[in-house]
């Protein structure tokens, strides 16, 4: 009985899984980062939650290993092939989400070093119109005028 609670929490393992490859997905599909920066939170966020259910079902599958750690010798051949299916189909898709996220993560170190490149161009900018303002106020020593109407 307890092996087809593994191999329950195996499904929806995978189907966890499966969720968090959607959103990376979706992450990865976004082409500009600063116009969607409430969507990335969002799939952000999905992705998080699909974590902690991964970790829920592995902290139980490890509850029932604990319990009787000779269960997956004893278990029809069936039924470990089937769970050395699902495993492998969860270890496919996590190889493919880890490789997406890799591709976003450098998307991402591109997009934000571009960021930096030009609030630095707008701080020298800033700092060279400081200078060209003070000096033609020094030279000019422009003048101001009360109006009265």
């Amino acid at each position: 009985m307890k092996a087809h609670n593994i191999c329950d929490l195996l499904e929806q393992k995978l189907d966890v899984f499966g969720g968090f490859l959607g959103a990376t997905r979706a992450l990865k599909d976004i082409p500009d980062f600063q116009d969607n920066r409430k969507g990335i939170a969002l799939l952000l966020g999905e992705r998080q939650r699909c974590i902690n259910e991964i970790d829920k079902i592995d902290f139980r599958i490890k509850a029932i290993q604990r319990e009787n750690p000779s269960l997956i010798e004893r278990v029809p051949n069936e039924t470990r092939e089937r769970m050395t299916k699902l495993a492998a189909m969860i270890g496919d898709i996590a190889t493919e989400a880890g490789r997406i996220t890799r591709e976003c993560e450098e998307a991402f170190i591109l997009w934000h070093g571009d960021m930096q490149n030009q609030m630095t161009h707008i701080r020298q900018g800033r700092k060279g119109i400081h200078g060209h303002a003070g000096k033609a106020y020094r030279i000019r020593k422009p003048k101001f005028f009360d109006i009265t109407l």
